[in-house]
């Protein structure tokens, strides 16, 4: 039997929730954050993440929202 190393794309997205005086200091808080996997929310694996011009992934851009508690 042969052996083959496979690297599989992965996306998905990590939601985290940062005081901030507006949406650009959050931006910029998550940025410098180091996440770890176990910070993942959810995370699909893919054949391909782009084909032509298809993305295929589950999040394609930051969101922010405030948070009213």
């Amino acid at each position: 039997m042969k052996k083959f190393q496979v690297i599989i794309p992965v996306s998905g997205y990590i939601v985290a929730v940062f005081e901030a005086e507006n949406e650009e200091a959050a931006k910029e808080a998550a940025l410098e954050k180091a996440f770890t996997v176990d910070d993942i929310d959810e995370w699909n694996t893919h054949e391909y993440i782009c084909k032509g011009n298809v993305v295929d992934c589950m999040q394609r851009e930051m969101e922010i929202e405030e948070v009213r508690v």
